[in-house]
């Protein structure tokens, strides 16, 4: 199986973070998580913005690669493609402007659900969705395009439309996971550690990757 960063981190937060719910996830495909154990699926998507994306894949091998004509390249490519200095370890990533980041996120939602309708795709008595995002959630409820509220009540109102449907969904945000139980119509959002996460998600994808 080839390397799949987002799918063990996922896999890192939930077991780490909600125990209570989720145990051994194996990584896979149709969903990409799946807890046999509590006959749970949960497919995990990047709704992180393109240039994002690309900018953090430059700026990783900027800094860790072992071959400096590479380290240069890359260096070379987040200032001519995105107008971005590379900065070291500590990097500014430019500017993503929030209605941009929610329209991301709701597109990444509603493909999501529409592929949970897929014959092919394996349901469980529970489904559920895992979002990558670069969003931040205040713990104070904000009525503005970024709340909290405002993606509960347009993922309801669209899982309501459908046959299969999710139960929980989780935005990776900036320093904490935000748990919406579509059910219940609630959301809690808990930090996490994101240096431990990241770290333990990569030993244990190079364990299974080993070969």
């Amino acid at each position: 199986m080839p390397k799949r960063p987002e799918e063990y981190f996922a896999k890192v937060v939930l077991e780490s973070y909600f125990p209570e719910l989720y145990v051994n996830l194996q990584v896979t495909d149709k969903p990409d998580l799946q807890d046999l154990t509590h006959n749970i699926g949960i497919e995990v998507t990047n709704a992180e913005p393109e240039k994002h994306q690309r900018l953090t894949s430059c700026w990783l091998k900027a800094l860790y690669s072992q071959n400096e004509k590479v380290r240069e390249k890359c260096k070379a490519c987040m200032l001519q493609k995105d107008d971005v200095p590379f900065q070291g370890v500590v990097q500014n990533m430019g500017v993503i402007y929030i209605e941009d980041l929610a329209s991301i996120i709701k597109t990444a939602f509603c493909k999501k659900l529409e592929k949970l309708q897929n014959k092919d795709f394996r349901k469980f008595q529970q489904n559920d969705l895992f979002i990558l995002t670069e969003v931040i959630f205040s713990k104070l409820n904000f009525e503005d395009i970024n709340s909290p509220d405002d993606y509960l009540d347009f993922m309801i109102q669209n899982n309501n439309r459908e046959t299969n449907k999710f139960d929980f969904v989780y935005f990776k945000l900036v320093g904490s996971v935000c748990q919406f139980n579509l059910k219940e119509k609630k959301y809690r959002i808990v930090d996490y550690n994101n240096g431990a996460v990241v770290n333990k998600a990569n030993t244990i994808m190079e364990y299974y990757n080993y070969e």
